[in-house]
């Protein structure tokens, strides 16, 4: 059996193997790019209610693919949670470059 070190770097590869990133991360960006754009803080998004059609089908977009991600990696027998810490750190990293505040 592989320990967890094997298995986080299995799961990624498969992920970065099939674009799942890539999409996933650019989607991502426009979203930041779109909110920046709107003029919203970090503070206000914990709060919003009504984005714009646009920001609400990105959303709905990034949903999709992460969901559809996630089946695919559990289809394939692989973990799906170091795969969420990692894409959760790329997120971190493009907030910082697309700051909002």
């Amino acid at each position: 059996m592989e320990n967890n070190e094997e298995t986080t770097k299995a799961s990624i590869k498969f992920i970065q193997t099939l674009n799942f990133e890539d999409e996933i991360l650019d989607l991502y960006r426009k979203i930041r790019e779109k909110l920046k754009q709107e003029q919203y803080t970090e503070d206000e998004l914990e709060s919003v209610g009504n984005f714009s059609k646009e920001l609400m089908g990105l959303r709905y977009e990034i949903g999709k693919k992460i969901s559809n991600m996630i089946s695919t990696v559990k289809k394939y027998g692989l973990d799906d949670k170091p795969i969420s810490e990692y894409l959760e750190n790329k997120f971190k990293q493009i907030n910082k470059e697309i700051p909002l505040d």
